[in-house]
């Protein structure tokens, strides 16, 4: 798995590549209602990440690292960066709570 140590020092760019992520959600015009949608950031053991979107009855895979929070439809460049990184926050207490 990925300690925490190396989590920590990859926040910065993961924070970045999650705000990227985020700025598709609701783009393809699939989501029409102007609700929030739910996300869900997964960080696996490798390091490589996934941003899951709408209910979290069809997360199958639990394992690694898990952050949580919702994405205002239609939304602001702010908006996703901030989400960004109260998700990587999220993951970096997962983390530290599973003793990586």
């Amino acid at each position: 798995m990925t300690d925490l140590q190396s989590l920590e020092s990859d926040a910065a760019e993961l924070r970045n590549e999650v705000a990227i992520d985020l700025s598709w959600v609701g783009a393809g015009g699939s989501l029409t209602d102007l609700s929030p949608v739910d996300v869900r950031l997964q960080v696996q053991g490798e390091g490589g990440h996934q941003l899951h979107v709408g209910s979290a009855q069809y997360d199958t895979d639990h394992s690694g690292y898990w952050g949580s929070g919702t994405l205002n439809i239609p939304n602001s460049p702010a908006e996703r960066v901030a989400l960004a990184h109260d998700l990587v926050e999220q993951v970096l207490e997962d983390a530290a709570q599973q003793g990586a």
